[in-house]
């Protein structure tokens, strides 16, 4: 028989003697609460790493936007769901921190806001000042919020304009980090 093997089985059988007249570190019930804990602490990691969610839109040249309603962007790019692009409204897939943009050229003879609105409610305002004839000013917000799952997000108009530029004027957004 080979010695080193003979050293290695004789070091193996009394380390099972030893292990075999001590008490056992941890008790069955602790072991299963640990593995549990640690099955939980392994769901909640793949969770948090499959939770991907972004979305970037824009308005269509000479899109017909209505005052007070979300405005229907289509979608460029969508990872994770949550816009609708028949509703423009952007549901919200898991609670977590978002961060939202959305950027206009415009040519309104007007000034008008346009907002960013969480369930009905204003989050994000921006300032759109009238354009001389011929002339386009820029209108945009950008802003990080934390969102529960199933809100509703979109943005809408204070006056109804038309949009000029082709894909310029966008909403887009995503999850910074998910509870």
């Amino acid at each position: 028989m080979n010695r080193t093997f003979l050293k290695a089985f004789v070091l193996l059988a009394s380390m099972l003697c030893v292990w075999a007249h001590e008490p056992l570190p941890l008790t069955r019930q602790q072991l299963t609460e640990k593995v549990e804990s640690l099955e939980k602490r392994l769901a909640d990691l793949e969770s948090a790493r499959a939770a991907k969610v972004a979305f970037r839109t824009y308005l269509k040249p000479g899109t017909s936007v209505s005052v007070h309603h979300p405005i229907q962007f289509t979608p460029l790019q969508s990872i994770g769901g949550g816009y609708d692009q028949y509703s423009g409204i952007f549901t919200v897939p898991y609670s977590g921190w978002y961060a939202l943009h959305f950027f206009f050229l415009t040519n309104s003879p007007v000034n008008y806001y346009v907002d960013v609105k969480r369930n009905g409610h204003i989050l994000a305002r921006a300032f759109c000042s009238h354009a001389a004839l011929g002339k386009i000013h820029t209108c945009a917000s950008s802003d990080v919020r934390h969102l529960k799952a199933g809100e509703k997000v979109w943005v809408q108009s204070t006056y109804s304009h038309y949009h000029t530029a082709s894909f310029d004027n966008s909403f887009s957004g995503f999850l910074i980090y998910q509870d």
